[in-house]
């Protein structure tokens, strides 16, 4: 789970990637982006 936190706190913090996942899901997809997240932990 640490692992896993590591990893969204680097995407989070790389606005380069960020904006990548926001185009690649657009705001519809955010939902089930989170929801796939919160499976994963």
């Amino acid at each position: 789970m640490h692992h896993h936190l590591t990893n969204i706190i680097k995407v989070v913090l790389n606005p380069k990637i960020l904006k990548y996942h926001f185009r690649m899901i657009g705001l519809h997809g955010v939902g089930s982006f989170w929801f796939i997240l919160s499976e994963r932990i």
